[in-house]
């Protein structure tokens, strides 16, 4: 006989979780949302929209959350959760770490943690015939974290994947400088956009983000600009 009832608790506690937690936004852009779409973060930031998660996503973040925890206890980072500006990006750095005892000794710097599942990990790490890695951290975090690194003038910064099926991990050393100026090419875009009077047209900057499954804001992703400059009118009543 199996009793469904836990199961249930834990998937209404994490839609009530998910509730509970919505707070009215900074009106700043956040590191997590660099390189989201610009007509996300207009949406995120502007109007302070939110999108609601299912269930079973809720369910993956907080393994991943989980996850990511464990690991932060294990290396006894110098700080963690620590707020940090960039030319008014905003963000909660996971950990800053003392490297003088990797295999890379290049002081403090930030470290940032991702769960992935098995299959991104084998990815990430993958090796072409001679040995050589060839995967590669996602582009999305390499500018989150750098964004931590300018914050904090670091030279450079790091990437920790965890395989979250079996804690295997894999850690990117990355320069700081090769990120700079896409970083500030964003920043520029966004606050262009903040000042106009609409709503950007949908344009992904990553290939998941054009599959309308993983869209934020699915409504607005096939507006005409037309259109949008009435949404516009509509959201800032």
């Amino acid at each position: 006989m199996i009793d469904g009832y836990l199961d249930k608790l834990i998937g209404e506690n994490l839609l009530a979780k998910q509730e509970s937690e919505k707070r009215e936004g900074s009106g700043k852009l956040s590191a997590s949302k660099l390189y989201w779409p610009l007509q996300w973060q207009i949406l995120a930031t502007k109007f302070k929209l939110k999108s609601n998660l299912d269930e079973y996503t809720l369910r993956k973040f907080q393994r991943g959350k989980d996850v990511e925890e464990w690991f932060i206890k294990q290396i006894k980072p110098v700080d963690s959760q620590k707020f940090l500006e960039y030319r008014g990006v905003i963000g909660f750095c996971d950990s800053i770490v003392d490297t003088k005892e990797w295999e890379n000794n290049i002081g403090i710097i930030p470290l940032e943690v991702k769960s992935v599942t098995n299959m991104k990990f084998k990815r990430i790490v993958r090796e072409d015939d001679e040995g050589n890695t060839v995967g590669e951290p996602d582009r999305g975090h390499v500018l989150q974290n750098a964004l931590y690194a300018l914050a904090l003038e670091k030279e450079h910064h790091a990437i920790t994947y965890i395989a979250s099926d079996d804690y295997r991990v894999a850690t990117f050393i990355c320069k700081t400088a090769e990120s700079k100026e896409k970083i500030d090419q964003i920043i520029d875009e966004f606050q262009a956009a903040y000042m106009l009077d609409t709503i950007p047209k949908f344009e992904p900057r990553e290939k998941w983000q054009a599959d309308i499954k993983y869209n934020n804001f699915p409504e607005y992703a096939g507006m005409t600009e037309d259109e949008l400059k009435e949404e516009y009118k509509k959201l800032k009543q």
